[in-house]
């Protein structure tokens, strides 16, 4: 009897995992049949190859935005305004940079980074450099999950914050093993276009643009403990290591997936 319970379980596991993607998959489907019936003209026939066009660095990108980075930009506009909005324009080129190197580095090797130290320099670089990934990985997961539970309690109070926790981990989880890499990145690119959502936002709450502009570019720093801390809050959360790593890895994946 206990031989004939585990695969049903399993099986069950399996189902249960891969609900996320199904919704997933019927939100794609419902999306590309929508813009296939728009009229086929010149404009909509440059978008549809620009859409095509874009790779991984369109879903690196997007990951940026985390629950933990939105946590930091939130609390740093509550605190300060447009105080520090300067940092968007002076660590864009930096974060687009090493991105782009990450990138190439990936195509012209077809190794992820991991490989290429682990060729051009000695065993115990790559092991220190593992090391600090893990750690900055598993902090940084933590911080995401954490700010995934706590904005869904914000929507349900009553829900109890670990549970939450397992839950979104669970989900992550259950997407990563039991969804192949070719659907998994066709999801992740058009969850992307959740980042509109801050164009919108930004269009309807009646902003002092010349404030915008003016605080967007000019670096106002008053050098107390809260804003230095914040200001590398910020360094960290927009040029994520793990960014590096993955995004490598994914021009890989995308050659595989090219053959």
């Amino acid at each position: 009897m206990a031989e004939n319970t585990k695969p049903d379980n399993r099986d069950t596991f399996q189902k249960i995992s891969e609900a996320p993607a199904k919704a997933l998959d019927a939100a794609v489907i419902s999306s590309t049949a929508i813009a296939n019936k728009l009229p086929n003209g010149d404009f909509v026939k440059r978008t549809k190859a620009y859409w095509h066009m874009l790779g991984p660095g369109l879903t690196t990108g997007a990951s940026d935005d985390d629950p933990s980075g939105i946590a930091t930009y939130s609390q740093t506009g509550a605190q300060y305004g447009f105080g520090l909005l300067w940092l968007a324009s002076f660590t864009f080129p930096l974060m687009a940079v090493v991105q782009e190197m990450c990138a190439r580095i990936g195509l012209v090797t077809g190794r992820g980074l991991a490989g290429n130290i682990r060729i051009n320099y000695s065993r115990k670089v790559l092991m220190v450099c593992t090391a600090l990934l893990f750690a900055a990985n598993s902090f940084n997961i933590g911080a995401d999950l954490g700010a995934m539970a706590k904005g869904m309690q914000l929507i349900f109070p009553n829900f109890n914050f670990g549970l939450l926790v397992v839950l979104f981990a669970g989900v992550s989880l259950g997407l990563q093993i039991f969804t192949p890499y070719a659907k998994y990145a066709r999801y992740l690119k058009w969850l992307a276009m959740i980042l509109l959502a801050y164009i919108f936002s930004a269009i309807m709450a009646n902003l002092n643009w010349a404030d915008v502009l003016r605080q967007g570019f000019v670096p106002h720093i008053s050098f107390d403990k809260d804003q230095l801390f914040l200001i590398c809050a910020i360094l960290g959360t927009t040029i994520s290591p793990y960014l590096f790593f993955w995004q490598t890895s994914q021009e890989i994946e995308e050659q595989i997936l090219e053959g």
